[in-house]
């Protein structure tokens, strides 16, 4: 029997009135109908996915009962020419492109800078009426390097 996409949308539709699966039937598979029906379509998710897969199930099931052969269509004429036979290109071998030199960078010498060294921090919790000595402020001092 060949089944109809309008006839499985309108079964689809009896999820409206909470009959969840009826296509489901309609199209040959018992077993998901009646879990749609106890599960309301499986929550609403089946009934939605299944709206857009309907065609397809139909198409599916219509051309296995047809033996497979139910979309080809045979068209017989004699003014078809074949398609005309491309050639590949031909490919040109590779030639090696010329190395551009890459730009010479010189470092130049650095002046003597003064470098800052702070004072260590005392790491160490002072004693019970220890006074904290004056800090003396930073001194420059100039490391030469090699």
């Amino acid at each position: 029997m060949v089944k109809d996409t309008g006839t499985a949308y309108i079964l689809w539709l009896g999820c409206c009135i909470g009959l969840c699966g009826l296509h489901r039937f309609y199209l040959d598979n018992p077993l998901l109908g009646i879990i749609y029906l106890c599960t309301g379509g499986l929550f609403g998710i089946g009934q939605l996915i299944d709206l857009i897969l309907i065609p397809g199930i139909v198409t599916g099931i219509n051309n296995s009962q047809n033996g497979g052969n139910h979309n080809n269509v045979v068209i017989q004429n004699s003014n078809v020419q074949a398609p005309p036979q491309y050639t590949q290109p031909i490919m040109q071998p590779y030639v090696q492109q010329p190395v551009m030199q890459q730009p010479v960078y010189v470092q130049q010498p650095m002046q003597q800078q003064p470098v800052y060294v702070q004072q260590p921090v005392m790491q160490q919790v002072p004693p019970q009426g220890y006074v904290q000595p004056v800090v003396q402020p930073l001194q420059a001092v100039v490391i030469e390097k090699q």
